[in-house]
């Protein structure tokens, strides 16, 4: 009989452990709210941040004092910069909104949706980890400092040819860093996923 309940206690110990990670690894919300009329924003614990809705994003400041004026509009997510590690925008933007994803360091790639045609004033600003970024065809207008701060961008995967990318509206200010990178053109995703997806 002792044996029997051991034998029991045992599996049920078991059971438990084995149950304790996937309660451990749950994805949850940690953090939400609003970032236009009809968008809102939230950041989960794996440090997605998802933007999702239909309209455009407000602009956002910089610091709160910006250019010599006192701004209380930073991005919602401005004092979780260390936790977005990654950007999932569920609705279809038009442009990248002023300073919108300014200073999150954590970001190492970023893939702008194909119907954003300007990305603007330090968007992605001082994004200090960023080593890569996928630009559609459809931007014909990048704003000043939009990459301003990006060292250690690398790489940027443009889907148009280099004539369209010429074509493209690159204010002086800021944006010397553009000048400076490998630009590859008629590319959609970096070279290494399609280096894998064309793999037997």
């Amino acid at each position: 009989m002792k044996k029997t309940v051991l034998a029991f206690v045992v599996a049920l110990l078991i059971c438990a452990n084995l149950a304790l990670p996937a309660f451990a690894t749950e994805t949850v919300v940690t953090h939400s709210g609003t970032c236009g009329d009809n968008l809102r924003w939230s950041l989960d614990s794996n440090g997605i941040l998802t933007i999702e809705g239909s309209g455009e994003m407000d602009d956002y400041d910089f610091y709160v004092i910006h250019y010599g004026y006192k701004s209380e509009k930073l991005a919602p997510w401005d004092k979780l910069q260390a936790s977005v590690k990654e950007l999932n925008f569920k609705y279809e933007p038009t442009r990248i909104s002023d300073c919108a994803f300014a200073k999150l360091h954590e970001l190492t790639t970023i893939t702008i949706p194909d119907t954003v045609e300007e990305i603007g004033i330090e968007a992605f600003g001082y994004c200090s980890n960023l080593s890569e970024i996928t630009i559609p065809a459809s931007v014909s207008v990048i704003k000043e400092y939009a990459f301003k701060g990006c060292n250690n961008l690398k790489h940027v995967y443009f889907a148009g040819s280099e004539e369209e990318w010429d074509a493209i509206d690159i204010a002086v200010y800021g944006n010397k860093l553009l000048k400076k990178v490998e630009i590859h053109f008629n590319c959609n995703q970096p070279i290494e996923l399609i280096a894998k997806e064309d793999r037997p």
